[in-house]
């Protein structure tokens, strides 16, 4: 590992510093020498004590310098780990959300976050919120004259239409192989109904395959507004028997679920 300018020049600073010490207490030493032994040290004497002593200090320096590095380094290494650690987590949570092909919210996590917003509205029932449920007509005709692979493409282009018609706070999921669902927190039935007319006008003018391949297609939508002491599949249900009618009823259109009746 390379070590940083910064290091060296606190060794350097180091070593300066424990030989200028040595040098000057090698200097006391011979003092106090010179008056204790006779005959009185010589100059050869006093030089090599000095040198012995910087070397002995230069070396306590130098073994000191690299218990400190190793430890910088073991540190280092181990925020490097704990780094990678946490991005591998992140990569691996995104994968266990998310749909591979469109990258929207998979069935799991999209029926984690309604069960989130029927808590929410269970302690204020001000708090309302909708979801479109929403299958493509016929997408079976495109996986038959075009092949599955111009499949994908549509599917991974009506998700970013999705994604870009919807506001900033709904949550888009594909739950299914061509079933996608929206959620709409503070959205009431009419205010959902709104935003799916609006999303099924712009699907059926967008072509959705490839520059050699112009793919049109119509979508269905069934709609539900939450009620009183409904549960998550209570208010899904309620959207797929509205999806169910709008598709029976010809396709291509915006179906508004019945209300359920109070307790």
């Amino acid at each position: 590992m390379k070590i940083e300018i910064s290091t060296k020049w606190e060794l350097i600073k180091a070593i300066f510093i424990t030989t200028l010490i040595s040098v000057i207490f090698s200097n006391i030493l011979v003092s106090i020498f010179e008056t204790i032994f006779s005959p009185p040290l010589v100059a050869s004497d006093i030089v090599g004590a000095t040198v012995v002593s910087g070397i002995a200090s230069s070396l306590a320096a130098w073994i000191i310098f690299r218990q400190n590095y190793q430890v910088t380094k073991t540190k280092a290494d181990l925020k490097n780990l704990n780094r990678r650690l946490l991005n591998t987590q992140k990569k691996l949570r995104k994968q266990a959300s998310t749909d591979d092909l469109t990258g929207l919210y998979n069935r799991r996590s999209f029926f984690y976050r309604v069960q989130q917003e029927v808590a929410r509205y269970g302690r204020d029932k001000k708090r309302v919120f909708s979801l479109l449920l929403i299958d493509i007509d016929y997408f079976k005709k495109v996986n038959d004259t075009f092949g599955h692979a111009i499949g994908d493409v549509t599917l991974r282009t009506l998700a970013r239409v999705f994604l870009k018609t919807a506001r900033g706070q709904d949550i888009v999921a594909r739950t299914g192989g061509e079933e996608f669902c929206l959620l709409l927190p503070d959205a009431d039935k009419d205010e959902a109904k709104v935003l799916a007319e609006r999303i099924r006008k712009i699907v059926s003018n967008t072509d959705l395959g490839t520059e050699k391949v112009g793919i049109y297609i119509t979508i269905s939508i069934g709609v539900a507004e939450i009620s009183p002491n409904e549960d998550r599949d209570g208010i899904y249900n309620r959207a797929d028997i509205a999806l169910y009618r709008a598709k029976s009823d010809g396709r291509n259109r915006v179906e508004v679920a019945d209300e359920t009746k109070s307790a």
